[in-house]
């Protein structure tokens, strides 16, 4: 990955969570309390959430599949660091009470784990194979013509 794909990966990893802290704070009363009901679902729709967002960095990165994991790991890496200040000494960047931190930030992390999960699962997904018909377009495996 050169530098240029390095930087835009910090860039989105800090748009990410700066976004994603803007949703706690935004929504933090009604998922982010002990009881919501709708906490469970939150987390089970930042599945597919986080499957999209890696593809939008993919596109808006420019990123060839092989670069996506390195990618991700950039983007999670200055998210965790930016939580971690914001955690420490801006709290109520996620809102009013330690509650809605605590578990605003705890969704954030799920939101990375998936990210990275996701980036590793692409990078060592089998890759396509050719269809029935286009056997003879096939390369042999590691053949440089």
């Amino acid at each position: 990955m050169n530098a240029g794909k390095l930087i835009r990966s910090a860039a989105l990893g800090a748009i990410y969570w700066f976004l994603a802290a803007l949703f706690v704070r935004a929504f933090g009363p009604f998922f982010f309390t002990g009881h919501s009901p709708w906490l469970p679902v939150l987390y089970a729709a930042s599945v597919p959430g986080t499957w999209l967002l890696v593809q939008n960095a993919r596109w808006l990165i420019r990123l060839h599949p092989s670069e996506v994991l390195d990618a991700v790991v950039v983007m999670t890496w200055v998210a965790a660091l930016l939580d971690g200040v914001a955690i420490t000494y801006f709290q109520s960047l996620y809102g009013p009470s330690p509650q809605v931190v605590m578990l605003g930030a705890a969704w954030i992390l799920w939101g990375a784990g998936w990210g990275l999960g996701v980036a590793y699962a692409a990078r060592y997904a089998p890759k396509k194979s050719p269809a029935p018909g286009n056997l003879a377009q096939a390369k042999p495996h590691g053949a440089g013509y």
